[in-house]
């Protein structure tokens, strides 16, 4: 992909993202309110943020993890989505398709903004990712926790990630077991993987912009 494709897609993925959001709670009013409760970002009535990306990280976990009715927020937005143009439904179709996990840096192409990563929680698995700040600012020292989107060829982030120190690693590994040892399953369901890597990440995690 070129880089102008990718700051197209990027741009036009961002307007979408919002869209998305207001599209949901248009349909159900309290369905980000409900998302900053499970982030643990709601005293009473209110919202408090946190950080300048506390918006993104309720608005990821609605998309992704909330509910309208039984029914998963993301889900019915592709199900009910008005019309889109080409690369809305390129991208709406990549995030159908999204993938969350735990990653460690192996490269850095900052010439061509490519990050190889391997999946730390699934052996085997690698990815080209292409962001322009994180090949900028990352180097091989890095976890990245995020949800990865497959579009036109190479994997982008959906916006929201969560940085850790590489020397972390078997740190982070040890309470994730203990974590799923304590719900009794093998692996975190999607939104419990997202709560366990956000609450670690305000204790040890690395603030970094990615574009």
């Amino acid at each position: 992909m070129k880089l102008a494709r990718y700051r197209e897609i990027r741009e036009i993925g961002s307007d979408l993202n919002q869209k998305i959001s207001e599209f949901l709670i248009e349909k159900d009013k309290d369905c980000f309110t409900r998302s900053a409760r499970s982030l643990g970002m709601l005293e009473g009535n209110s919202i408090i943020l946190e950080s300048e990306e506390s918006i993104g990280f309720i608005a990821d976990f609605m998309l992704f993890e909330g509910k309208i009715g039984n029914e998963n927020c993301f889900d019915y937005y592709y199900e009910n989505a008005p019309d889109l143009n080409d690369t809305e439904e390129i991208i709406l179709e990549g995030m159908a398709n999204q993938v969350s996990s735990l990653y460690e840096i192996q490269k850095v192409d900052a010439i061509n903004k490519i990050i190889f990563v391997k999946d730390v929680l699934n052996s085997g698995l690698e990815y080209q990712i292409m962001d322009v700040n994180m090949s900028n600012t990352l180097e091989k020292a890095f976890l990245i926790f995020t949800r990865l989107m497959p579009i036109e060829g190479v994997w982008i982030t959906t916006g929201v990630a969560f940085n850790f120190d590489l020397e972390e690693k078997e740190r982070i590994l040890t309470r994730l077991s203990l974590e799923q040892f304590k719900r009794n399953r093998k692996e975190l369901k999607p939104a419990e993987k997202f709560l366990f890597f956000y609450k670690l990440n305000l204790s040890i995690g690395i603030p970094t912009r990615f574009e």
